[in-house]
């Protein structure tokens, strides 16, 4: 049985943050979470998670900020991010020389959209996040 994914969920807004986590544990996902960026940054060096979510804007440090560092380290480099930006921010590609930025998402968002992406990007289809095989849905689905 392969082990459950873990995702670092970084944003400033407590609210977010927890709807987030709970949606992605909702999913059997191991969820950590973080309300700005520079403790964003030490929690994925340390803990080095499958995939980060954050904000764009944050304090003590941007999101961009954070996951320039993120790639710049060599423990988290191969590290994916999800950043999510709000309303009336725009993103340039300059924001996003030097990250691991591999998808970008406005504020609101749809949460079904989020998931598809964050499943994605972590390379795992749902039903898989709880352990089940793809084999044992195919025998579900027969059934």
């Amino acid at each position: 049985m392969e082990q459950k994914k873990t995702i670092l969920v970084v944003d400033d807004e407590p609210h977010l943050t927890y709807m987030l986590a709970h949606r992605l544990r909702s999913e059997s996902v191991n969820v950590l979470e973080q309300n700005n960026g520079q403790d964003g940054y030490k929690t994925a060096i340390n803990l080095i998670p499958d995939l980060v979510i954050t904000d764009y804007q944050m304090p003590r440090m941007s999101g961009i900020a954070m996951c320039q560092a993120l790639k710049a380290d060599a423990r988290t480099a191969h590290v994916p991010v999800l950043m999510i930006t709000g309303r009336g921010h725009r993103v340039t590609r300059d924001d996003l020389e030097c990250t691991n930025v591999r998808e970008l998402m406005s504020k609101p968002f749809s949460f079904n959209e989020l998931l598809s992406k964050v499943f994605e990007l972590i390379q795992v289809h749902p039903e898989d996040a709880s352990g089940q095989t793809s084999e044992d849905a195919e025998k579900k689905t027969r059934m």
